[in-house]
């Protein structure tokens, strides 16, 4: 078992559904996403214990309201 996870929040907040056949270039194209599950959800919900450390990028450069969303996700 790992001591703890250093991880970026979100490591891929959409994914794209996976296609059957070749996308042949030159036809119009539309991607559909579906949301990514959490990867620290998943791990804190299978090691309650482990701690956690978890980068997230916010650019509104409101003080208040980064700190309001560490304490949220913590």
């Amino acid at each position: 078992t790992a001591d703890a996870l250093i991880s970026a929040a979100a490591i891929s907040d959409f994914t794209a559904d996976a296609v059957d056949q070749k996308i042949r270039s030159g036809s119009p194209l539309s991607v559909d996403l579906r949301p990514t599950p959490k990867l620290i959800d998943s791990v804190r919900e299978a090691y309650p214990d482990l701690p956690i450390v978890g980068f997230k990028a916010e650019t509104s450069g409101d003080d208040a309201a980064m700190v309001s969303e560490a304490e949220r996700i913590r």
